[in-house]
């Protein structure tokens, strides 16, 4: 499988140079300001990067959340192209918290499908755990926008799991699921859900949802339209 895009080759750090230290401050600090360029350094010079991300993972403060949740992608796509092993490792870390029921509604499982969606290549394979998850109530809108971030990238991923046992997604109370839900099945293509769209196009109900890390207004109904466009 080969993402739509794969970041290059990481340029090789000098074995000679004065290693970094991450300090959990500086790694929130960069979180904050969305430097990439350097979260990648740190995370080079010291794999402790990765814990203090984790961390934010649990912070109250939303909007630095979903910060973290997309730091999170594309750091370890940079990472994995040099130590992919380090970020499989971390995937299992996260998954491990997701089965704690104290932490599963955080923020991991969007971190995972943060990380995967970024390099479906590599670790697509981590995909289809997503669904162990669906029958938690209060971590389903995570697991539609995980596996959004993947289909925004590898599409015939999703298509390759079971997804039919989300189309009765599209009937449910909340409108963030009725809405993420809707917003898969249009990257997807899935005509298998046509009909069912099409019954939410005059859907006013608003929400919001994340992407690469700041948020997005809109409607149930907006969202059908976009879906039915995509799958048209």
């Amino acid at each position: 499988m080969t993402a739509k895009y794969v970041p290059p080759l990481e340029p090789e750090r000098d074995p000679k140079r004065k290693r970094l230290r991450a300090k959990k401050n500086v790694v929130t600090s960069l979180v904050e300001q969305n430097d990439i360029d350097g979260l990648v350094d740190l995370v080079f010079d010291d794999l402790k990067v990765l814990r203090y991300m984790q961390r934010l993972l649990y912070s109250i403060d939303e909007s630095l959340r979903w910060k973290a949740i997309n730091a999170f992608g594309k750091v370890c796509a940079r990472l994995a192209t040099r130590n992919p092993g380090k970020v499989s490792d971390l995937l299992h870390r996260l998954f491990a918290a997701c089965s704690d029921s104290a932490s599963s509604g955080w923020g991991n499982i969007e971190a995972i499908g943060a990380i995967v969606g970024e390099r479906p290549d590599i670790f697509g394979s981590f995909c289809h755990h997503l669904l162990n998850y669906l029958g938690d109530t209060s971590v389903q809108g995570s697991v539609l926008w995980s596996l959004n971030n993947i289909a925004r990238n590898e599409p015939e991923l999703i298509r390759k799991i079971p997804f039919y046992q989300l189309f009765t997604m599209l009937e449910y109370a909340d409108p963030q699921i009725r809405g993420n839900a809707l917003r898969l099945f249009g990257q997807i293509k899935a005509t298998e859900a046509k009909s069912k769209i099409q019954k939410l196009l005059d859907d006013s109900a608003p929400l919001t949802f994340y992407e690469d890390g700041l948020p997005v207004t809109t409607t149930v109904g907006a969202l059908a339209g976009e879906a039915m466009k995509q799958i048209e």
